[in-house]
């Protein structure tokens, strides 16, 4: 309403999108907060015994277009801060591919470069660095969101 995102408007079309997938009669639990950013939240919602197209419906029935819209706003309004673990790994990572991540980087742009500068080639090594690294070192998400 006051064209501001924080964190408790996140927080309201959050919980809009698990209380309509309620509705819909799935199990929801309390969402993960994503590492990558420490901002979003990820929901594991076991779909059950619905066709996976079915699940797909609902979920972006429930999603769209409040939680998407809010979430883009506020990951580009927010001060996005990976979990220093996950950063770590990611960083010891991209060295293996010889980027050279400053210790001081805390978001996925940082881990990214110039995308003009490579083709996107360093913001793909960074999207399966902290990919691999926060599914490894938080087995209990069932997927991660990394958004720029």
């Amino acid at each position: 309403e006051d064209g501001e995102v924080d964190a408790s408007d996140y927080a309201a079309a959050s919980e809009r999108y698990a209380s309509c997938m309620r509705d819909l009669g799935y199990e929801v639990p309390a969402p993960i907060v994503n590492p990558t950013n420490s901002m979003t939240h990820i929901y594991d919602i076991d779909m059950g015994t619905r066709e996976p197209d079915a699940f797909g419906e609902d979920n972006l029935s429930c999603k769209d277009p409040d939680l998407n819209v809010i979430e883009a706003a506020y990951l580009n309004t927010g001060k996005q801060r990976m979990d220093e673990s996950l950063r770590i790994a990611a960083q010891a990572c991209m060295a293996d591919q010889d980027y050279d991540i400053p210790d001081d980087a805390r978001d996925i742009r940082a881990f990214s470069g110039d995308p003009t500068a490579d083709e996107g080639v360093q913001r793909e090594a960074a999207a399966t660095c902290i990919n691999d690294e926060a599914l490894r070192l938080f087995p209990e998400l069932p997927y991660v969101g990394v958004a720029y």
